[in-house]
């Protein structure tokens, strides 16, 4: 699984590419994944003092935490 973690707040910025995901807060992307096929991934941001995480995981089980306490969930079924 890829993890990574932004501190500081990088500028929103135009993504035509469809196989690009952005973690946004507030109109802003903290962290990002790009890649032609689309594996296990962990996006992380930290704002205010609080966690924010978004991730899939096998199976395109994909999840939202906050605080490390996970607050929605979506399987996608292709």
């Amino acid at each position: 699984m890829v993890k990574s973690t932004w501190e500081q707040k990088p500028q929103r910025r135009k993504n035509d590419d469809k196989s690009a995901n952005e973690l946004v807060v507030d109109g802003l992307v903290y962290d990002d994944y790009t890649a032609s096929m689309e594996l296990p991934h962990e996006l992380t941001a930290r704002v205010d003092g609080h966690e924010f995480t978004a991730g899939l995981m096998r199976g395109s089980r994909s999840y939202i935490s906050a605080d490390g306490e996970v607050v929605a969930k979506k399987i996608r079924w292709i």
